[in-house]
């Protein structure tokens, strides 16, 4: 599936005109860039393409392939890379060419030509399908199955290729569990019974004001620490709702520090119960913010 690779670019048309853009395509064997063709009518494009192949395009120009030429390219794949990334690099936020490109230090685009542009969806092509090998077989059994109706028949059968092929281990063994590509210990622990309420271990509400107070360990390891009365009334309130099984709702202004009116008593109960807390936040900068900075400084503080 992956021997002829045809890169195909769409120039955008001027608004208001009709006919369809020109296409320009780089055709690759193993890699290699073999020829280049330009169409106009874009109509006239699957005619000039090998039997068998997959086309790679980008973004915007998909949309602007599928538009001009339309859903007949018989049995070849037009693939959108910008897609594929989605898939396989889910945590980024920019998937635009130029941006994928630096992030796998592909050769940067130094210019907006059709041809110079498709050689870069070629490059991305090949880098992301690099990424692909080395998923595990469950992975990829997983992505195929979310991969259901004809508008993702490019990327099912893609990744069903990609799961057919060997690895780019030099063993060619493809791994084939989570725990081949995943160290243990950033595994998730077995789910514990959650005690009912009549075994929990009530947090000692006294000692959460205390963690925080003018003679706590925070006040004690961190130079700038003030005590906020605020903080510790809200504190407070948060453990007696954990050792009550109740609801807490608070409204605090900027200063108050609610993060660690919460995090804290959150903390103890979680320790003293041996069972998660779930802290749902608003923002994902909110989110990061706990994850990054306050838990650790908790852990730090605290000996954890």
């Amino acid at each position: 599936m992956f021997e002829h690779v045809v890169a195909m670019m769409a120039e955008a048309q001027p608004e208001g005109e009709g006919s369809p853009p020109t296409i320009s395509a780089v055709l690759s064997v193993h890699g290699d860039v073999t020829e280049r063709i330009e169409a106009e009518p874009a109509k006239d494009v699957p005619a000039l393409l090998p039997a068998a192949c997959i086309c790679v395009t980008h973004g915007e120009h998909a949309q602007r392939i599928r538009a001009s030429i339309g859903p007949d390219l018989g049995d070849r794949l037009l693939l959108d890379t910008e897609e594929l990334a989605r898939i396989l690099l889910p945590t980024e936020s920019h998937y635009d060419l130029h941006a994928l490109v630096e992030l796998l230090g592909l050769t940067p685009v130094d210019d907006f030509s059709l041809n110079r542009l498709a050689d870069a969806v070629l490059d991305l092509f090949s880098a992301l399908t690099g990424i692909a090998f080395e998923l595990a077989s469950p992975v990829l059994f997983e992505i195929v199955g979310i991969l259901q109706g004809q508008e993702h028949r490019a990327l099912r059968e893609y990744f069903d290729q990609i799961l057919c092929m060997p690895s780019a281990a030099e063993d060619g063994a493809r791994p084939q569990s989570i725990l081949d590509v995943m160290s243990v210990g950033h595994l998730p622990r077995p789910r514990q019974d959650v005690p009912v309420p009549e075994d929990y271990n009530p947090i000692n509400v006294d000692e959460t004001e205390s963690l925080l107070g003018a003679s706590g360990p925070f006040a004690a390891q961190l130079p700038q620490y003030e005590e906020r009365a605020g903080q510790i009334t809200m504190a407070r309130s948060v453990a007696e709702a954990f050792n009550g099984c109740s609801h807490a709702m608070v409204e605090a202004g900027t200063g108050t520090g609610k993060s660690l009116a919460y995090l804290v008593p959150a903390v103890q109960w979680a320790i003293l119960n041996k069972t998660p807390v779930v802290v749902s936040t608003n923002t994902k900068n909110l989110q990061s913010q706990l994850f990054e900075k306050d838990l650790p400084l908790i852990q730090r503080i605290l000996g954890l």
